[in-house]
Formats: structure tokens, sequence, C-alpha cells
């Protein structure tokens, strides 16, 4: 887990602000998200896409940082 948090303030910068997005997503990713969150697995959609967005840029941004380092 350290190394996953140094990735993400050192590419990403402590999270401290939040910022209003827009994005266009299918439907199906919807429903997905709205039974998380109707089965009491997260609060609210907003929480299920941060960390699915803090989950992705980890595992993308590790990658690269494993492929640069070879």
């Amino acid at each position: 887990m350290i190394l996953l948090e140094y990735i993400l303030k050192k590419y990403i910068g402590v999270v401290e602000k939040v910022k209003l997005i827009t994005v266009h997503v299918p439907e199906v990713y919807i429903r997905g998200i709205e039974e998380l969150v109707h089965s009491n697995v997260y609060p609210n959609r907003s929480e299920v896409i941060r960390v699915a967005i803090r989950d992705l840029l980890k595992s993308e941004l590790g990658s690269l940082i494993n492929i640069n380092s070879q």
C-alpha cells in the first residue's frame, strides 16, 4: 500500500479538493453502480466512481512505473 500511496502522491498529488466533471456512462454501468449503492457497499454513486478511478490510476500508474524502471 505504501508504494501505491507514493504513486498517487507523486503522479496525482494529494487529493484535497474535488472537481465536478461530466461523463457519459453506459446505462449498464449506471445500473451496476446503483446496485452497489443499494446494497450498501458504497454510500453513494460518487463514491463508487471515485474509488473506481482511484483504483484504475493506482493500477495503470503502477504498471507505468514498473515498465519505466526496467
